[in-house]
Order: structure tokens, then sequence, then C-alpha cells
């Protein structure tokens, strides 16, 4: 079973994510969305997950640094998908792939 976390600002993201992908992959488990990125690293450092979605843009902390921050508090290997609303090319200049939010 692959192990879920979703992080939006926006609860309404968060809520049509969570309803698609457990309408559409059987197979997963989805026990972490958060609306705070500042919220989500400090229970998330201590969770199991296989898979964290993330918004780029949120109050107190974005969906890269809180990224950068898992990963260096901890000791798991996790996959990201980065979401936004912004067509911003520059990250795709580093070389990360993210999807667009449909406004």
């Amino acid at each position: 079973m692959l192990r879920i976390a979703i992080v939006d600002d926006d609860c309404t993201i968060v809520e049509g994510i969570r309803h698609y992908l457990l309408k559409k992959v059987p197979d997963i488990i989805i026990d972490h969305c958060y609306t705070d990125g500042d919220e989500a690293f400090k229970n998330l450092q201590n969770q199991r997950f296989d898979l964290l979605i993330t918004d780029i843009t949120m109050g107190k902390i974005s969906g890269l640094e809180l990224i950068e921050s898992l990963q260096q508090t901890s000791n798991r290997y996790f996959t990201s998908i980065v979401i936004s609303a912004h067509q911003n090319f520059q990250y795709a200049k580093k070389g990360m792939i993210y999807l667009l939010k449909v406004t």
C-alpha cells in the first residue's frame, strides 16, 4: 500500500486530490492531509509516507521548503509531486517537474 500525504493551503484542493485518488487508485492510504506547510512539517517528520503531494506556494513555508526540510530531518526516502496554480518556468529550469492546477 502506498501511503500519501497531501499539503495545500486550499482545503478544496486537498479534498479534491484526496477524493480523486481514493476513487481512481484502490491500493493507497491517504492518512495525512494538511492545509498549512508548517503544521505538515511538524507532523510529517515522525510519520511514514511514500508520496508527498504539495502546493508550491503556501503561507509560512513553501512546498519546496517543506520537501527540503523533510529530506534533511528524515531518514526515509519519499517521492514528491509539486502542484501550482502559477505558470512559473523557473522551476523547470531547476530540472523540477510540476503539475499546473486548473483554477
